[in-house]
């Protein structure tokens, strides 16, 4: 993924949250990888946002699959 831009990268009580810096093609890149996660983990809500020099990807899940998600991203 953009790893290039990455900010930041934290779990969160529900899942991880990954900061991007707003890159030139970092939020579309971003956007195509929540549609192919969301085919494969679709137990995972996948958001990604704008915000102001930074896009914001948070991942989170049901209580019971928390743990696997933040293994995932570990």
């Amino acid at each position: 993924m953009a790893d290039y831009a990455l900010i930041e990268q934290r779990e969160t009580e529900r899942g991880v949250r990954l900061s991007y810096s707003a890159a030139p093609g970092v939020e579309e890149k971003l956007r195509e990888l929540v549609v192919l996660e969301e085919e494969c983990c679709a137990f995972a809500d996948w958001r990604v946002e704008p915000r102001g020099d930074q896009v914001i990807l948070e991942v989170t899940a049901p209580e019971d699959s928390v743990d696997a998600l933040q293994t995932m991203f570990a």
